[in-house]
């Protein structure tokens, strides 16, 4: 792993009935991983 960057995501509205409601605010994260190095998915 060569560089992990974080960024704080803002929770989107959403509507249930009359009322306007926001999800749950998140971290984001981006992982640079060294050339050699691979994630398996499957």
């Amino acid at each position: 792993m060569l560089s992990v960057r974080t960024a704080n995501r803002k929770g989107k509205p959403r509507r249930t009935g009359y009322r306007v409601s926001t999800t749950r605010h998140w971290k984001k994260a981006v992982v640079v991983l060294h050339p050699d190095h691979h994630i398996d998915l499957f």
